[in-house]
């Protein structure tokens, strides 16, 4: 599969209806082999924000994905709410 199927693939899946008890569509993707390694970092789907798992950001995603609107980035520390 190339990254134009996958993409047309994830779109189509993002694009069903929720069930009733369902919030959002979330999809993991595991790429042990790096194949997509490149491709990720620009990657864009429709209706969909894509976190890229580093090593060093497991709590700012546990938190995106637990909350109902998360956003997209984290605030700078200077323009955080207080």
């Amino acid at each position: 599969m190339d990254i134009a199927e996958i993409v047309q693939e994830l779109n189509r899946r993002f694009a069903l209806l929720l069930k009733e008890y369902c919030e959002r569509h979330i999809i993991f993707w595991h790429d042990p082999d790096g194949e997509f390694a490149e491709e990720i970092d620009t990657l864009s789907l429709d209706n969909a924000k894509i976190l890229k798992l580093t090593g060093k950001n497991q709590f700012l995603t546990k938190s995106m994905s637990t909350r109902k609107n998360p956003p997209l980035r984290r605030p700078a520390a200077g323009n955080r709410p207080r």
